[in-house]
C-alpha cells in the first residue's frame, strides 16, 4: 500500500464539512441536541438511580438511532439538491427514512466485521504467544507480570509488543479503508461497505491528515482539562463540581462539534474520490 498525502483533499474536504458543519447547526439542531440529552443522561443518570441499567440502556439506544438520524441529516445537506439530497430532510433533523436504514446497515456490519478482526487478531496473539513460552519451556498462563516474563522471555515479550503494534496499525489502516461506507451507503442507494476499499485506495495518510486535524483540537483540549484539574487537586480544592462541567463541555463539544464535522468531512471525501474515480 504507497502513502500518498492529497493535500488538496484534506483541505477541500475540510473547508467543505466546516461549511455543511455550520449549516447544520442552522437545519438540523433539533437532532443534535437530542443526542447531546441522551449521552449526557446516560452519562449522569448513575447520580440519580440506584439501579440505572435499564435506563441507561435506553438512553445509550436513543442516543445511537439519533446519531444515525443526525449522520443522515448531515449527508443530505452535505449532497446538497442532487443524489440524496437535502429533500428528505426531516424538520429540524428528525427523519428516518431508507437513507437511515441503509446508513444502520452499514453500522452494524462495521461492527460485525470489527468484532470479527479483533477477536481474530486476539486469537493469534494467543496462539503466538503460546508457542513463545512453549519455546520456553512453559505453558502459557499469562497470570501475573511475572509469569509473563518467565513464560516469554524478554525477546518473547518484545515480539509481542511488535506484533501488537503492527496489528494496531492494521486495524486502523482497516478503519481508514472503510471509513466511507457511510456516504456511500447515504448515495449510492444500497449498503456499502467492502465496495469501498477500491475508492479509498492510497488515501488513508490523507484521511489519517483530515481526522486528525478534527479530533486533534478536542484531545489537546481534554489534556489541558486534565492537567488544570489536577494541578487544582494539588491545592486541595473540591472539584466535583468541576469535573462534572468539564465534562460535559467535552461531551457538548463532542456531540454537537465533532459528529457533524466528521459526517459532512466524510461526505466531501466520498463525492470527491467518487467524482475522480468517475473520470477515470
Amino acid at each position: 500500500m504507497r502513502l500518498q498525502l492529497d493535500l488538496a483533499l484534506v483541505r477541500n474536504s475540510l473547508g467543505h464539512g466546516l461549511a455543511v458543519t455550520r449549516l447544520a447547526w442552522k437545519k438540523c439542531p433539533g437532532i443534535l441536541i437530542l443526542m447531546l440529552a441522551a449521552i449526557l443522561g446516560a452519562n449522569n443518570l448513575g447520580l440519580a438511580l440506584a439501579h440505572p441499567g435499564l435506563a441507561n440502556f435506553g438512553l445509550l439506544l436513543v442516543y445511537n438511532l439519533a446519531s444515525i438520524a443526525a449522520y443522515g441529516a448531515v449527508y443530505r445537506l452535505a449532497a446538497g439538491d442532487d443524489e440524496a439530497g437535502a429533500n428528505g430532510l426531516g424538520p429540524w433533523g428528525f427523519q428516518w427514512r431508507a437513507l437511515e436504514g441503509r446508513l444502520l446497515g452499514a453500522a452494524l456490519l462495521l461492527v460485525l466485521l470489527f468484532v470479527f478482526a479483533i477477536v481474530l487478531v486476539v486469537f493469534l496473539l494467543l496462539a503466538l504467544a503460546a508457542i513463545i513460552a512453549y519455546g520456553h519451556g512453559h505453558e502459557l498462563t499469562l497470570s501475573s507480570p511475572a509469569a509473563i516474563g518467565a513464560e516469554l522471555g524478554l525477546g518473547g515479550i518484545v515480539v509481542m509488543l511488535v506484533t501488537s503494534v503492527l496489528a494496531l496499525v492494521a486495524s486502523v489502516s482497516l478503519y481508514l479503508r472503510l471509513c466511507l461506507s457511510g456516504p456511500a451507503s447515504a448515495y449510492s442507494g444500497k449498503i456499502s461497505v467492502l465496495s469501498t476499499l477500491g475508492l479509498t485506495k492510497n488515501h488513508s495518510l490523507s484521511f489519517l491528515f483530515v481526522f486528525g486535524a478534527i479530533y486533534g483540537p478536542m484531545i489537546l483540549f481534554m489534556l489541558c482539562g486534565e492537567v488544570l484539574i489536577s494541578v487544582l487537586a494539588r491545592v486541595g480544592m473540591d472539584l466535583s463540581g468541576l469535573k462534572i462541567g468539564f465534562s460535559a463541555l467535552y461531551t457538548g463539544l463532542g456531540t454537537l462539534v465533532i459528529v457533524p464535522m466528521i459526517a459532512a468531512t466524510q461526505a466531501a471525501l466520498y463525492r470527491s474520490l467518487k467524482a475522480r474515480h468517475n473520470q477515470s
